[in-house]
């Protein structure tokens, strides 16, 4: 979250409980039920002096966990305090400070006994992001038919260039790719049988059925169709440049294009993801039309078998050419999350654990700050946001690793950039993950942990208790049961 904050005042002790029970949101392997996990919990057990906990006094016993507590709370303190300084200059992705916070944050990984989870080897995942991109000049593009008709098109009636596009000049045949969805788990492929290598593949927007709400649905993976992660442009682009594709016209389907198909402003998507590796284009309908009724078929009445029985349905428009020149001018940030790894043994370990937090600010404030125009220009130390939860992610490193003959699941953690952006280090992360979201079963993420909110702790409300909040304990069976135990309750 975008917060004016400052480290005005020492980390409370409770933080280091709000760590530890987000902790305990681990399942040992062989396990089948999350609420035992918590005997497999890294802050309890027996000294280290050899004599186990329960042969030794109450009062001794609970002097050895404040001395703990009160160790592990002062660790906590210094990952705050140097990562909230003015030498990482508010963390703001455009700054030299955040380097200096991704440094730190390897080095206590490194300290701590992960591995290196990058794929060259290092604690880094490396991703570019967008801050800003603007049409250098008036982009010219053209069709070409087979009757050698030209076609001059006019930028911003005709087609208009989205802000996924890189610069460049393309001149290439044209192929139909329907909805460009390659989806093995639906068993539906647009590109199947078809050659696109060094052609300009056409797509439409979206998937097929897109109104459908029911159980005839196309992506029966997500609720509603604007959901299903083959809709996303994105992923539409994407698939077209695996195909081999040298640049990329999307027209609006009929449910999109309603009774103005109207063309999206390059603004809309110029910013944050890095560039796709071609020119990208938006054509209106009746001109993809007016090329498919040269081969004598239509554009609604494809959408409409396509709909009947979700058969894929692509073709070569025979005979169609199209020439574009595109210069897009981009200001552009390399960031990196920071990545480190604790293998698992035993019969889950090659299942996945993730856990997180993002260790971006909004550094100067010139994008996000809620201090007003005075706050612009000062550093946006982000104590709570998020150096708070970042320092609660090196602890966890250091107390899991620290475990002797851990059985349980592999553990990856992960400090994320370009959160405040827009989310961009963890939307990386899922486009290219370390290892398969297929076999990641539980991410925990932590954001702003630093403080409390004081709420009644009686029907009353005479008593009143810091609360801290967690979320999302019902996407997963047994995570409720394991914050309840880690409440005492």
């Amino acid at each position: 979250m975008n917060h004016h904050r400052s480290l005005s005042r020492p980390l409370p002790l409770w933080v280091c409980w709000g760590v530890l029970s987000l902790a305990c949101l681990w399942v040992p392997a062989g396990r089948s039920d999350p609420g035992s996990a918590t005997s497999q919990f890294p802050f309890q057990g027996p000294e280290t002096t050899g004599v186990t906990a329960k042969s030794k006094p109450a009062s001794e016993r609970e002097a050895g966990r404040n001395l703990r507590r009160e160790a592990a709370v002062e660790r906590l303190r210094q990952h705050v305090g140097f990562l909230a300084s003015a030498e990482c200059e508010g963390r703001g992705i455009d700054t030299q400070g955040i380097e200096k916070a991704a440094a730190y944050i390897a080095e206590e990984f490194r300290k701590a006994g992960l591995k290196p989870a990058g794929k060259d080897g290092s604690y880094y995942q490396p991703f570019t992001v967008t801050a800003s991109a603007r049409l250098s000049e008036r982009p010219q593009a053209s069709l070409r038919g087979p009757r050698n008709q030209q076609v001059d098109l006019d930028s911003g009636s005709d087609f208009a260039v989205m802000g996924f596009s890189s610069s460049g000049k393309v001149q290439a045949p044209l192929i139909f790719a329907g909805y460009g969805i390659t989806a093995p788990e639906l068993k539906y492929d647009d590109y199947a049988g078809l050659d696109v290598q060094g052609k300009i593949v056409v797509l439409l927007r979206r998937t097929p059925r897109p109104n459908e709400r029911g159980e005839q649905r196309f992506d029966h993976n997500v609720p509603t169709p604007e959901e299903s992660t083959h809709a996303a442009f994105v992923t539409k682009i994407t698939n077209a440049h695996k195909h081999g594709a040298v640049a990329v016209v999307i027209v609006n389907d009929a449910s999109s294009a309603g009774e103005r198909d109207p063309l999206p402003q390059f603004a809309n998507h110029a910013v944050g993801h890095p560039a796709a590796p071609f020119p990208v284009l938006f054509l209106k309908r009746a001109l993809l039309d007016q090329m498919l009724q040269s081969q004598q078929k239509s554009l609604a009445a494809w959408e409409k078998a396509v709909d009947a029985d979700l058969r894929p349905r692509s073709f070569p428009l025979e005979g169609w050419m199209l020439q574009a020149a595109i210069r897009v001018e981009r200001t552009e940030y390399k960031c990196k999350n920071i990545v480190g790894v604790l293998e698992g043994s035993g019969p889950l370990s090659q299942e996945t654990i993730v856990i997180g937090a993002h260790y971006d600010h909004i550094g100067y404030g010139t994008i996000g700050s809620l201090g007003g125009a005075n706050a612009r220009g000062k550093i946006h130390h982000g104590a709570d946001d998020n150096a708070s939860g970042t320092s609660g992610l090196i602890e966890l490193a250091y107390r899991f690793a620290a475990q002797p003959q851990r059985q349980g699941r592999r553990l990856l953690f992960i400090a994320f950039s370009a959160e405040e952006r827009g989310l961009y280090g963890s939307l990386h992360y899922c486009r290219e993950p370390i290892y398969p979201l297929e076999t990641t079963v539980l991410m925990v993420n932590m954001d702003m942990i630093g403080r409390a909110r004081l709420v009644p702790a009686d029907w009353l409300g005479w008593e009143k208790k810091e609360r801290l909040l967690v979320y999302g304990v019902g996407t997963g069976k047994g995570l409720e049961a394991l914050v309840q135990q880690a409440n005492g309750n």
